[in-house]
């Protein structure tokens, strides 16, 4: 089957070769028809649009016209109603000035938008000739006409020598003597271009027309306002109503709504469309070149590619076997696909033996387990990954640092994993030495501390050991004497064991803050942890004459940690306080503990004196190894404490007051188990 294809491949590029021009000739022809077609498509789905979007502005429009009409011609009949009685004193009286100023001024304040108005009898003659000056013979035959239809049209367009308006007309009164006259009102036609010109499409222009008596279409009203003059009358060419789109009656009136798009919109449509097909055809024409000159090439090309891939498998091969650590490729199914040297080498097998094979099929089931294990967290979540594992294909048991990437295409799915395995024994034996390094050193700081401590530790001692001799040789006394009160005897046998006791607990708690080995880690109540270090530290405080203050928060919660580490901060941060202070010449000598919550999850204590306080050099320094401010200083007591205190996952940071003075800060986690 593949044989059969690269043989077809072959005949059709030799096809190609041969007439490369026929083809591409035929294939720009049927292109170049395919384009006109589609021209002349969407020049035509254009007009049907625009006469679709016509139609709907002409029957909205035309609607609203009739609403406006339909209002005003009852807005007209209500006032007629209304004043009847004026109007009517007017029609017996025309020549009465005063009336016909005031039924001018309702019908001003009624109907701004008025132009004229006039009384007429059934047979259509002016009752108000002083008054409408302005109502010419159309008009009056308007009014004829109206009486005449039975009152039906009651609405009229025209111009006059005075200006151009549209009629409203309403019958007066039901009574037979004077059935017939008509209250007449003239509009400017302002109030109809508004509502065409808020109405009108973009490209399009909306007419109201009219047929005369020779069938000529008259415009009259346009959303710019009348086009015809007081001299002549306008009508729509041939070629303006060859493009109009869509039309309807206004009922009730002899007008027609029409819209007609304007050439310009078609133009640019037309000019738009040939454009871009023509735009294509170059397009498509540079593509048949291309075409021609990329079939010459094809072979070399091709060749090109080949060799290139080659050359990137070869250099991508030469990296993967020049990485020391074991490396392997799998796809997402867990088969191998590659495998360096390293890694065949620790598996003992040759490279060739992991192609397409699983870890079930060439290892050991507890070596397999883990290795699939490993790989399928990979593989679900689509994350990189590094894990500590032991390497359990090496007779010794080696600790490896397993990296594991997912590889993705461009799509996002998982085409393959690629693992690497970096034995870090040594690594983390020589964490093992720097550990039991650091443990040496905190130890060797608490016996600095035991013997900076010694003379006030010898003093409290004494004390105890003072008051259980004195109650021995009393009780001596008593019992030589023959004669004494037993119950004085073992008032000083009691006293005397307190004593006693008391001593112990003082030398016992040197020797565990003594010993080398620390303690497991547990849980620590850090208030009387806090309460039994200052008493501890107390009698140091009182031999420098420094006053000791403490201040504890309640209900602090626990924190996991080594009670004795946390022990030793306490006191190394208090022992550089109070020699701090030694330097003070002016104020009192005041060391003061505070214990409190600092932020969620995080408890906070902080040891503060009245010192001189740090320079900013030696604060930036304070907490390097080997740095101190003191002659005689090692300089590893802060080094060592801020160690035990990240060991906790803590921080310990060093402030300098204002106005003098040195405050230690410390933070410590609240959990009930180890952190990291």
């Amino acid at each position: 089957m593949a044989l059969k294809s690269r043989n077809t491949h072959k005949s059709a590029s030799k096809i190609l070769s041969a007439y490369p021009q026929f083809y591409i000739i035929i294939f720009l022809a049927m292109v170049a028809a395919l384009l006109v077609w589609q021209a002349h498509t969407r020049i035509e789905d254009f007009h049907r649009h625009q006469r679709q979007i016509a139609a709907g502005t002409v029957s909205g429009v035309v609607q609203e016209l009739n609403n406006l009409l339909l209002g005003l011609h009852r807005s007209v009949s209500l006032f007629a109603d209304t004043h009847q009685q004026a109007l009517s004193e007017l029609i017996n009286a025309p020549g009465n000035e005063q009336r016909r100023v005031r039924l001018d001024r309702l019908i001003q304040y009624y109907f701004p938008q008025s132009y004229a108005f006039t009384l007429s009898n059934g047979e259509g003659d002016d009752l108000l000739d002083p008054l409408s000056e302005r109502i010419t013979e159309v008009c009056k035959a308007d009014i004829q006409k109206y009486v005449r239809d039975g009152f039906q049209q009651n609405i009229h367009i025209h111009s006059n020598p005075a200006g151009y308006h549209f009629d409203i007309k309403v019958s007066l009164f039901r009574s037979k003597q004077r059935q017939g006259s008509v209250f007449f009102i003239s509009f400017y036609p302002s109030m109809l271009s508004s509502l065409l010109a808020n109405s009108q499409v973009t490209g399009h222009q909306l007419l109201l027309l009219r047929q005369d008596e020779q069938g000529r279409r008259l415009i009259e009203v346009t959303a710019k306002d009348s086009i015809n003059d007081l001299d002549s009358e306008s009508y729509i060419n041939p070629e303006q109503a060859a493009r109009i789109a869509y039309a309807q009656s206004v009922p009730g009136t002899r007008w027609q709504l029409v819209d007609i798009p304007l050439p310009e919109l078609y133009f640019a449509q037309r000019t738009s469309t040939w454009v871009q097909m023509c735009s294509l055809l170059a397009i498509f024409l540079g593509t048949g070149l291309l075409m021609l000159y990329l079939i010459k090439r094809e072979g070399s090309q091709r060749q090109y590619a080949e060799d290139s891939l080659r050359e990137s498998y070869a250099a991508l091969n030469a990296v993967f076997e020049g990485i020391g650590d074991p490396m392997y490729i799998k796809d997402p199914q867990g088969r191998y696909r590659m495998v360096n040297s390293a890694f065949a080498e620790l598996a003992q097998k040759s490279p060739d033996e992991f192609s397409g094979r699983s870890d079930s099929q060439l290892f050991p089931p507890p070596v397999a387990k883990m290795f699939l294990h490993g790989d399928k967290r990979v593989l679900e979540r689509g994350e990189k990954a590094l894990a500590e594992e032991y390497d359990a294909l090496r007779s010794e048991r080696h600790c490896c640092l397993v990296t594991r990437t997912p590889v993705k295409d461009p799509e996002g799915n998982l085409t393959a994993i690629v693992g690497i395995r970096h034995d870090i024994t040594e690594l983390k034996l020589a964490e093992q030495r720097i550990r039991m390094h650091e443990r040496e050193l905190a130890h060797v700081d608490r016996l600095n501390i035991v013997g900076e401590m010694a003379s006030s530790i010898a003093h409290e001692i004494n004390q105890p050991l003072g008051a259980v001799a004195n109650c021995a040789q009393a009780g001596l006394r008593m019992v030589r004497s023959g004669d004494y009160d037993e119950h004085k005897l073992l008032s000083a046998l009691e006293l005397a064991n307190q004593q006693a006791q008391r001593a112990g607990k003082i030398v016992l708690q040197i020797r565990d803050f003594a010993r080398k080995e620390t303690r497991a880690h547990a849980l620590i109540d850090l208030k009387s942890l806090i309460e039994e270090t200052v008493a501890f530290f107390q009698p140091k405080a009182r031999e420098h004459c420094t006053t000791l203050m403490i201040q504890v928060a309640d209900q602090i919660p626990k924190v996991y940690g080594d009670r004795i580490q946390i022990e030793q901060v306490l006191l190394n941060l208090m022992i550089n306080a109070i020699e701090a202070m030694q330097d003070a010449t002016t104020g009192s000598k005041e060391l003061r503990v505070f214990c409190c919550l600092f932020q969620e999850g995080k408890i906070r204590v902080t040891i503060k004196d009245t010192g001189p306080g740090l320079e900013a050099e030696s604060a930036a320094r304070i907490f390097e190894p080997f740095f101190s401010t003191k002659v005689k200083g090692m300089g590893l007591g802060l080094a060592i404490s801020r160690t035990i205190i990240e060991s906790h996952s803590g921080h310990l940071w060093v402030e300098s007051e204002p106005n003098g003075g040195t405050v230690f800060h410390f933070t410590l986690p609240v959990t009930d188990r180890p952190l990291g």
